[in-house]
C-alpha cells in the first residue's frame, strides 16, 4: 500500500502567520537562525529571524555563508548543527535521590515543540524505531 503525500506552499506572510499561530497554541517554535557565520537551530519568535537570501559553501574542513540576490528562505543545506539537540537532548534527568533515600521522579516536560525548516533527512534520522 502506498502512502499519500501532500505538499503545501506558503508565501512569506502566511509563513509568518504559521509561526504566530504555533506560538499562540503554546508551542515553543524552533527554526534556522544565522549565528556566528553559520545556520543553527534555535528558538524563534518571528519569521524575520529566519535567514533569507543566504546559501552556504561546504568543503572538507570548511563552512561559510554567502549572500545571494534572491530572498528565498531555506536556500542552504544542513548547517553544522542539527536539530537533534531539540528532539533528543544529550542529558535527561531520570530521577533524584535525597539523603534520606527517597527517590524523586521528575515531572515530565510538558512543553510543546514545533520545528520549522526541518529537512526529510532530519526527520528520518530522528524517527523513533
Amino acid at each position: 500500500m502506498s502512502q499519500q503525500k501532500s505538499c503545501f506552499a506558503l508565501d512569506a506572510e502566511r509563513f509568518g502567520n504559521l509561526i504566530d499561530t504555533l506560538k499562540g497554541l503554546g508551542y515553543v517554535v524552533y527554526g534556522p537562525v544565522e549565528r556566528d557565520g553559520a545556520i543553527v537551530c534555535d528558538v524563534i519568535d518571528s519569521v524575520e529571524q529566519i535567514p533569507k537570501g543566504l546559501s552556504d559553501v561546504q568543503m572538507p574542513g570548511s563552512y561559510r555563508l554567502v549572500k545571494k540576490d534572491d530572498k528565498r528562505y531555506f536556500g542552504y543545506v544542513v548547517g553544522p548543527q542539527s536539530p537533534k539537540y531539540v528532539l533528543r537532548p544529550s542529558q535527561h534527568l531520570l530521577f533524584k535521590v535525597r539523603k534520606d533515600g527517597k527517590v524523586i521522579l521528575p515531572q515530565p516536560d510538558a512543553k510543546k515543540i514545533a520545528i520549522v525548516g526541518l529537512r526529510p533527512c532530519d526527520l528520518k534520522g530522528n524517527r523513533d524505531t
